[in-house]
């Protein structure tokens, strides 16, 4: 070093060996880069001065300018900027792998060489939608490596209705039981579930629950008594008595109630029990004979005496016409006492209507469809019912709880204004009288059309 000229201490000698590592955000700071090119262009005219310096020290002249400093500052700043795109290619190159991208469980695989370092890079790189309910292997943070597999599994819409209601599900994959579990749907072994639990899923499948529940109930119901009739050897013949008044039974029965989304669909019987039995009516028919009347004595004619005969005015009778009415045998005096016998309920009917019942006798004429009336109770001598033929058509076989046999043949007062109301035709007014007017009585439809 010449006498005069000032001694500079390079910057950081302490490592003047070695270059400091580029940092990679260094490369993208426009910042960063002005204030280099200016430090560059500093340093450039710091040299050039020395030199002028030592020029003129020398004797000669400086002969660097302003404007060729410039020039050599952008030549070296051009080739900075090369250098770092060089440098940036490299690092690229070297950071890049391959790696397999799968979507729709495989059903579409594609091999792509990316730079990227985590997965979520790798899907924006690739331009890839996802759907809010699509599922991405690994996770979107995950760092990238060589080889990797990426599989995205787009998410399917299910329709699963239950009670009703329809409800929307996105899955990737699974089955019925994971779709009801998504659904936040409960179920057990007694419920219905279409298709069945471990089918796979399927985009667009509808699924079904049916909740099915079970209910044990109780019915209570009545049981009819029958009538008995016995003979009565104490009851003159032709006069019947109660002897004993009838009670109704009742019985439970424990029904199986089926439910399906709270609607009864079936009932099973499961048990019946005769919780209390009926008691029979009993009618006592008497058979015992009437005593024929003892007649009176004849008075014996005193003799010696002469009865005189007092005259008396002769009155013509006007002569009458008597109406015979005929039976199916033609007489009455061939009905029997068996004929009157009230037989037992009918163990087969057609139906059963409960009526309100009165009586009625001989009125001297016809009954409407023709005939006279019958007061037999047997089936093959039934007797006659007066009834409203909208509601029980004419020559009907029924049975009236009480009374028997009977065909409906004729019609009453009542026609047209009390259908449920009908007449049973006794032999004599006491009968009437005793049979009075009884509600709910059973009447069973026997046979319709029914010939004598």
């Amino acid at each position: 070093m010449k006498l005069g000229e000032k001694r500079v201490k390079p910057q950081n000698a302490s490592n003047s060996g070695r270059r400091r590592p580029r940092r990679p955000e260094e490369q993208f700071n426009p910042g960063l880069r002005s204030r280099r090119r200016a430090g560059l262009f500093d340093m450039l005219q710091r040299w050039a001065a020395e030199r002028a310096l030592h020029r003129t020290q020398r004797g000669e002249s400086s002969g660097i300018s302003r404007a060729f400093l410039k020039k050599v500052a952008l030549v070296c700043l051009l080739g900075l900027v090369v250098a770092v795109g060089i440098s940036a290619g490299i690092t690229a190159y070297i950071r890049s792998k391959q790696v397999s991208i799968r979507i729709d469980n495989g059903s579409k695989v594609t091999e792509v060489t990316t730079s990227a370092r985590t997965v979520r890079e790798l899907i924006d790189n690739n331009v890839i939608s996802l759907g809010p309910y699509d599922s991405i292997t690994p996770s979107e943070n995950t760092r990238l490596t060589a080889n990797m597999v990426v599989t995205i599994d787009r998410a399917m819409v299910l329709f699963v209705t239950t009670g009703g209601e329809m409800r929307q599900v996105y899955m990737t994959t699974g089955t019925v039981a994971d779709a009801l579990k998504k659904a936040n749907i409960t179920y057990d072994s007694d419920d219905i579930v279409t298709p069945a639990l471990d089918t796979a899923l399927l985009p667009g499948m509808r699924i079904k629950h049916v909740a099915v529940e079970y209910k044990i109930v109780s019915e209570y119901s009545r049981v009819p008594y029958e009538v008995e009739y016995r003979s009565a050897g104490t009851v003159e013949l032709g006069t019947t008595l109660l002897g004993q008044k009838g009670q109704e039974g009742t019985k439970t029965r424990e029904i199986k109630v089926t439910m399906h989304d709270g609607e009864e669909v079936e009932r099973t019987q499961l048990s019946e029990v005769m919780t209390k039995e009926p008691v029979n009516k009993v009618i006592l028919n008497g058979t015992k004979p009437t005593p024929t009347p003892t007649p009176k004595p004849t008075p014996t004619k005193k003799p010696g005496t002469t009865t005189t005969k007092k005259p008396t005015a002769t009155t013509t009778q006007k002569p009458t016409t008597a109406t015979k009415q005929p039976t199916t045998d033609g007489k009455y005096s061939h009905v029997t006492a068996a004929d009157l016998k009230i037989p037992a309920a009918p163990g087969s009917f057609e139906s059963s209507l409960v009526m309100e019942v009165t009586a009625y006798t001989h009125t001297g004429g016809q009954v409407a469809i023709g005939g006279w009336p019958q007061y037999t109770r047997t089936r093959e001598k039934p007797g006659t019912l007066a009834v409203d033929p909208d509601t029980i058509p004419y020559r009907t076989l029924v049975y009236v709880t009480g009374y028997g046999y009977a065909r409906t043949e004729d019609t009453g007062s009542f026609k047209g204004t009390r259908p449920m109301q009908s007449d049973v035709f006794m032999n004599t007014t006491s009968e009437c009288i005793k049979w009075g007017r009884r509600r709910g009585v059973v009447v069973y439809i026997v046979q319709y059309n029914y010939n004598r």
